[in-house]
């Protein structure tokens, strides 16, 4: 049972670090702000495939009731349903990281700060609202969460310097985890490099 439940959490954790890179990709190309190769491409158009039909099921309800308020009709462009795939893979990424990414420390300090999963999914089931918003900010800025959660992946130390060595390192491990779709992104870049080198040499 623990080996499936293993899988269970790597395959999430990969899943959705694989799904955030591939909106963020999409999200570039809408914009044209990358030219990415073919075969790259083709794995952006079959994640639109996926993705747009979910972003607009999830979205137009609430888009319908706002136009019904507002008295005209608002439609997500390509370049929204893109930046709200990623914001949802990266809440999907930040539950993973902050429910399996924080390990019970082996000593505890009452004087310095310190945590554990329990603690971490007790404090949300207390704060619901909290919660929801830090969900909502995720989803809706991701982009300054990225920053945030970035600064607190690299300097966990001096944001928090009363705090453990195993509560430094579970922030960091936490919101490494959630980082994972940025980190698959720069790979994908990475790769596409990698791509128009090898399509250069052979073209000689």
């Amino acid at each position: 049972m623990k080996f499936l439940w293993a899988i269970f959490k790597e395959a999430y954790l990969h899943f959705f670090a694989v799904i955030g890179a591939l909106s963020l990709a999409s999200l570039v190309a809408t914009l044209d702000l990358y030219d990415w190769p073919r075969s790259i491409l083709q794995m952006i158009a079959w994640w639109k495939s996926i993705a747009y039909p979910v972003v607009d099921a999830v979205f137009a309800p609430i888009l319908s009731l706002i136009s019904s308020l507002v008295e005209f009709e608002i439609r997500l462009s390509n370049a929204m349903k893109d930046y709200f795939g990623v914001g949802v893979a990266l809440a999907f990424s930040r539950f993973r990281g902050a429910l399996f990414g924080w390990k019970k420390p082996a000593v505890t300090d009452e004087a310095r700060p310190t945590a554990d999963r329990a603690k971490v999914l007790k404090s949300l089931l207390r704060k619901p609202f909290l919660a929801a918003q830090l969900l909502i900010r995720t989803i809706f800025v991701w982009p300054v969460e990225v920053v945030l959660m970035t600064r607190l992946a690299l300097f966990a130390r001096r944001v928090f310097p009363q705090a453990t060595d195993e509560y430094v390192r579970n922030v960091r491990i936490s919101h490494a985890i959630t980082l994972l779709p940025i980190f698959y992104f720069i790979l994908l870049v990475l790769a596409s490099w990698v791509i128009g080198i090898y399509h250069f040499l052979t073209r000689r």
